[in-house]
């Protein structure tokens, strides 16, 4: 167990260059990310509802009505929960993520595309619009099997969405061009 006096003493260390920082730099896992997809929008809708009743009631004086607010709450979120989908990227490292983009690099028709979506004539894209599925594919360790063909069907045929393809690349992109670097304010 890690107590603060044990905190301290590590922190002390490693501003020395301990071994144990360096080992526990080692045994670092690859960075992951959870996202979640509501597959129903009416329970979602219901959530959204429930935590506007709570907290339009957390300040009143009626007792009855907060606990009925917030047991709706309860409710929404198990069911939202129940319902959801789990979905677990884990970057795939940067040879195997600079590999992926030179396999899809933008076409004209993903710059025009670009340009086109922000409204900026000209504007060049950084990433193909191939590369969304073939990275959330890559990164995807949870549900496992999912591949590129049948991620870019669940496109086609609606069961995923532009907005949820999007935030899925969002976060597969952030395992590899983001950082853990924890900012403590010193």
């Amino acid at each position: 167990m890690t107590t603060p006096a044990t905190k301290s003493a590590r922190t002390r260390a490693a501003a020395h260059g301990d071994a144990d920082a360096a080992a526990r730099l080692r045994a670092r896992r690859p960075a992951e990310k959870t996202l979640i997809l509501a597959e129903d929008n009416e329970l979602g809708a219901e959530l959204a509802a429930a935590v506007e009743a709570e907290r339009a009631m957390r300040f009143s004086g009626d007792e009855t009505a907060k606990a009925e607010a917030s047991a709706r709450l309860e409710t929404a979120r198990a069911a939202v929960a129940e319902d959801a989908i789990t979905i677990r990227l884990r970057s795939i490292g940067r040879a195997a993520y600079a590999k992926l983009q030179a396999d899809h690099m933008p076409t004209d028709e993903d710059h025009q595309a670009w340009a086109r979506d922000i409204g900026q004539p000209g504007a060049k894209t950084r990433f193909a619009r191939s590369l969304r599925p073939a990275l959330v594919a890559a990164c995807m360790v949870d549900p496992a099997g999912i591949g590129v063909d049948e991620l870019t069907d669940m496109l086609d045929d609606g069961r995923l969405s532009d907005g949820e393809i999007t935030a899925l690349f969002g976060a597969a992109i952030e395992l590899h061009e983001g950082s853990r670097v924890a900012d403590l304010g010193k």
